[in-house]
């Protein structure tokens, strides 16, 4: 696997400087949430640099690719073909940085939307892409306590609360794949 400098370099070049300062943070605050909730530090840093890796594709070339996908892709991810990133990045992951677990792939094929399936480190990537310190939706007080929470499921949980909220107010829904999640966390479910 890519060394971490490197990957830097790589994902520097490939990104914008705000998405790329984005990266950074999400990477940052991941490696954190990975050392508070004992998953490997690499995992929550590699992840997190990497998972906006695609996010400037075309939308036509984004669409195209949806189709050679070896997993689902969400009717939601075809409406905005915007959200085809995080699947695209997860599908090239390994050709891009080298052999990864799977759940690296995992995490970053469901940062965007969620799933009861993105598992521990997917929850982990999830959490910092929301509430890493560069974007401006909480406060830091905020972000302070929503990460303060005691386990991965309830920050996520709180998070999709939050976007509910959001979502609402400008009349717009989850996606199937996301209220599947908030089902899940609601009746206890558990990341694995």
């Amino acid at each position: 696997m890519i060394e971490v400098k490197d990957l830097l370099s790589l994902v520097g070049k490939k990104l914008p400087k705000k998405r790329f300062l984005h990266s950074v943070s999400v990477a940052s605050t991941a490696e954190f949430l990975s050392l508070r909730f004992s998953l490997p530090l690499y995992s929550g840093y590699t992840t997190g640099l990497f998972h906006d890796y695609y996010r400037y594709m075309d939308e036509e070339e984004a669409l195209s690719l949806a189709k050679e996908m070896p997993f689902p892709v969400f009717r939601e991810e075809l409406e905005s073909p915007l959200l085809l990133h995080g699947p695209i990045a997860a599908m090239n992951m390994e050709r891009v940085i080298g052999s990864v677990p799977e759940e690296y792939m995992k995490a970053v094929r469901f940062h965007t939307l969620g799933s009861k399936d993105m598992g521990k480190l997917g929850a982990v990537l999830f959490i910092a892409d929301y509430a890493e310190p560069l974007r401006t939706h909480l406060t830091s007080e905020e972000r302070k306590e929503l990460l303060s929470s005691d386990t991965l499921e309830e920050i996520v949980l709180r998070i999709l609360r939050l976007q509910d909220s959001y979502f609402m107010s400008i009349g717009r829904k989850n996606a199937e794949v996301t209220e599947e999640l908030k089902k899940f966390l609601e009746s206890g479910g558990v990341f694995s």
